[in-house]
């Protein structure tokens, strides 16, 4: 009799422990800090390429949608909604050339820097995770545009391998993502701790650095590089795409809950949450930029015209 209570005690552990889980992967999921405090925001299909891609970069008229895992970039002409070419990045078996395996590249981001006064576009910076040494790094490509008459073929160089200080629970330099602020040509970094025991797990840290040189193939930042940083109390789970834009950044998160948040660079804070699943965006954010001066949205179905008010 004992035994058999034993064993029914256990089943009922492991049920309540399955429930927790569920629990907490719901929590980070649904989330409940929604504050539309600046206003009321529209949504709209802007085009629909339907592009499988895990990030996304514009510049001019171009948007560059960056798959996942499989090393290859769309080139997507945003004016005339048509994607114009494929760049395959020289990936081996889900390798970067770095010989990093590539992980979940969350952003991808142009910077206000060119490489050459001569090239078309400024500096792409492709966001990776961490690798065992607990360093997460970005991979810096120079586009090269190669035209024969009206016609464009895109291709990449990497340039340099970018390394972000090793992460610990004090800077929070988990999962980073690389975004730039091209007015004040700066360098920010929205992460969290890797650790999910960590105290800071569900907070999102926003560093600033000053935007590196890549006049070195591989380049290690410290904490030292670090100009300043503040931290904004929101889960900053699944928080990926994002831009800046007059000193606020737009971040798109969540999966079946997706939201954006608006921080400012300004008063490092948290400025406002919206639920864009109610106004109609129904994927994941996959990317955040603007274009035309209207922010955009893209998922892997659509690009989304998004107005706040």
């Amino acid at each position: 009799m004992m035994k058999l209570n034993f064993c029914k005690s256990k089943s009922i552990m492991f049920i309540l422990l399955i429930f927790c889980a569920i629990l907490s992967c719901a929590a980070y999921d649904n989330f409940d800090d929604f504050s539309d405090i600046t206003g009321e925001i529209s949504i709209a299909v802007y085009s629909s390429p339907a592009i499988t891609h895990q990030s996304a970069a514009i510049y001019s008229n171009y948007a560059f949608f960056v798959t996942d895992k499989r090393a290859y970039i769309y080139v997507y002409d945003i004016s005339n909604c048509q994607v114009i070419d494929t760049i395959k990045l020289s990936a081996v078996n889900s390798k970067t050339p770095s010989g990093y395996i590539l992980y979940h590249c969350n952003q991808s981001s142009f910077s206000p820097m060119f490489y050459s006064s001569d090239d078309k576009f400024p500096l792409l910076y492709i966001s990776q995770r961490a690798s065992k040494d607990m360093r997460c790094f970005a991979e810096v490509y120079r586009i090269i545009v190669n035209e024969n008459g009206e016609c464009q073929k895109f291709s990449v160089k990497l340039i340099q391998k970018l390394y972000f200080p090793v992460m610990n629970e004090q800077n929070a330099l988990g999962n980073v993502n690389v975004v730039f602020d091209a007015e004040c040509k700066k360098m920010y970094t929205y992460s969290r701790n890797n650790d999910t025991a960590a105290s800071n797990h569900n907070v999102c840290r926003i560093s600033c650095f000053d935007i590196p040189p890549v006049n070195e193939s591989k380049l290690f930042l410290s904490d030292e590089d670090i100009v300043s940083s503040f931290s904004i109390d929101c889960s900053a789970v699944n928080m990926q795409g994002a831009c800046i834009h007059n000193g606020l950044i737009y971040i798109g998160q969540g999966i079946s809950t997706p939201i954006l948040r608006i921080v400012s660079l300004e008063t490092n804070s948290l400025i406002a949450s919206y639920d864009i699943k109610k106004r109609g965006y129904n994927f994941e954010p996959e990317g955040c930029f603007w274009y035309n001066n209207n922010l955009m949205l893209c998922s892997k179905k659509n690009i989304y015209n998004v107005t706040v008010n």
